[in-house]
């Protein structure tokens, strides 16, 4: 599948070429006049129909909280196995965990199983509860999770195991400056 660097740039006018070559550390010199390697243009869409929207609400609502912060953030990396692994850690692939129905017929094939899954399900939802009852998602079977700032960007990593990271893929974020 190829996809024409024109359908970026008529998407994202002002998206430089230098632009481009930030995005998920994915390999090339100078982007191609023509066809678009689809794992950029599927990063860069996800960044701009996702992630990114949700990075400058995070960035406005912490704005606000300077007495008492309680804006977090996550990213889920758990990659469904559906399609081969193709999707990746797609859209939507949180929810599974979220209420506990990975087990599921349908959510199996697209979120998988086992005790790596149910121990994820296990922790999203004690914090999404966490937050609900008491304004704060941090939990013991978490690493210390701080509230997110546009100076750290804390954020919480759901995968096999959770982590925290720093402003994780930031060079892609500071691309977008601007823009969205």
């Amino acid at each position: 599948m190829a996809v024409v660097v024109d359908t970026i740039h008529g998407r994202l006018e002002g998206l430089q070429e230098e632009g481009l070559q930030s995005f998920r550390g994915i390999p090339f010199a100078k982007p191609p006049p023509g066809p678009l390697p689809p794992e950029l243009f599927f990063a860069i869409e996800t960044d701009r129909v996702f992630r990114i929207p949700a990075v400058r609400l995070a960035e406005a609502q912490s704005a606000h909280q300077a007495q008492r912060p309680r804006t977090w953030a996550y990213l889920v990396c758990w990659e469904s196995p559906l399609m081969g692994g193709s999707l990746g850690a797609c859209h939507a692939i949180d929810i599974p965990f979220v209420f506990g129905s990975i087990g599921r017929r349908g959510a199996q094939r697209f979120a998988g199983s086992g005790p790596d899954a149910e121990r994820l399900s296990a922790r999203m939802m004690d914090a999404w509860l966490a937050f609900a009852r008491g304004g704060d998602p941090n939990h013991a079977d978490l690493p210390d999770w701080a509230p997110y700032d546009t100076e750290r960007r804390t954020t919480l990593i759901f995968d096999r195991e959770p982590g925290v990271s720093l402003a994780p893929f930031d060079a892609e974020r500071s691309a977008w400056d601007g823009l969205l």
